[in-house]
């Protein structure tokens, strides 16, 4: 069954929630909503004009662009290209009556926090949890042999920290040093220390040794399935709380790495691993490459390239505490 609605953007409470903030859009601007196969799905060109953005199809693709962004669909794909960033939906783009659609909750839970900093609540971020994957006899992936993840994602962390205290913050590692260390601790640790972000970082491998490249996780949100499993999540967690949050994270940290390694880039996807389940405040996961692939791992070993990738994190941080911060926010978030 397939139903259309045309209801005004200010006023989309019943079926797209809090969408978009009428102060930042046209009032009375009208678009419609759309139940497709028992999902809402929004009109791009709608969205496109609301945005600012000039709107092209060209085939089964679709290219939005402004002076302020950019945005490419394809019909049945859940990958997207934002600003230069890939990024994976939640729902593949799908085709209705002539025109690509793009499911409600994309737009309200991953796009719109993307392109308008200012549908983010506003927040002080001073307190980082760094949680470097693995430890002790919780070795991780060893790839070809050469290096442990356990002790490349310390090495990442402990630079990562160094950079972000620096520039005024307060950071935490789960473990500072080669420790055991159980999955249900370590948001536990970003609770107990109050933390304002938490980054789990962690090594790919892959059965394909040809497979290189940089992924950032953030938790599914609810309803919807993980990028690489097409169950959905029905039940609700903790972290659920931030879905916005966690999307302009997820964006600002893969950029910034993507952008200071010069790394192929794999993505902004979702999952629903445990570390993210549960946790206390906006929050991601990343693989910072493949140790399956010989030419990254000898890379992700260097000490040079594990301070490009700090510095990509630093710089996604920093990023990601601008657009939040609210009008007193100071330097590194303010005060707490």
């Amino acid at each position: 069954m397939q139903r259309v609605r045309r209801l005004l953007f200010p006023f989309l409470a019943v079926v797209v929630a809090v969408l978009l903030c009428a102060s930042d859009g046209v009032a009375g601007y009208r678009v419609r909503v759309v139940s497709y196969q028992g999902v809402n799905y929004l009109f791009v060109k709608e969205l496109a004009d609301y945005y600012g953005l000039g709107f092209r199809m060209s085939g089964d693709s679709c290219a939005l662009r402004g002076k302020a962004h950019s945005i490419s669909f394809e019909k049945d794909k859940r990958e997207v290209t934002v600003d230069g960033v890939l990024v994976n939906l939640s729902h593949p783009a799908a085709y209705w009556q002539g025109t690509l659609i793009v499911s409600e909750r994309d737009v309200r839970l991953l796009l719109d926090p993307i392109l308008r900093p200012a549908a983010l609540p506003r927040a002080s971020v001073r307190t980082i949890v760094l949680d470097p994957g693995h430890g002790g006899k919780d070795q991780g992936t060893n790839g070809r042999g050469r290096y442990l993840e356990k002790d490349l994602c310390l090495r990442v962390a402990r630079k990562t920290a160094s950079i972000l205290r620096q520039q005024g913050f307060v950071v935490y590692l789960t473990r500072s040093l080669d420790s055991t260390l159980e999955l249900e601790q370590r948001p536990a640790i970003a609770a107990r220390v109050r933390g304002d972000l938490y980054v789990s970082l962690h090594m790919n491998t892959a059965g394909n040794a040809a497979v290189k490249g940089i992924e950032t996780f953030l938790l599914a949100p609810y309803g919807t399935s993980s990028t690489y499993d097409s169950k959905v999540w029905k039940g609700a967690r903790r972290g659920n709380q931030f879905d916005k949050c966690n999307a302009r994270l997820a964006f600002n940290l893969h950029g910034g790495m993507v952008a200071a390694t010069g790394g192929e880039d794999r993505g902004v996807k979702h999952a629903n691993f445990l570390v993210l389940r549960d946790v206390s405040c906006p929050a991601v996961l990343v693989e910072m490459g493949f140790l399956s692939n010989a030419s990254e791992e000898r890379q992700l070993g260097t000490s040079a390239y594990q301070d490009k990738v700090a510095r990509g994190l630093a710089a996604g941080v920093v990023t990601y505490a601008k657009d939040v911060a609210g009008p007193a926010a100071g330097k590194a978030g303010g005060k707490k």
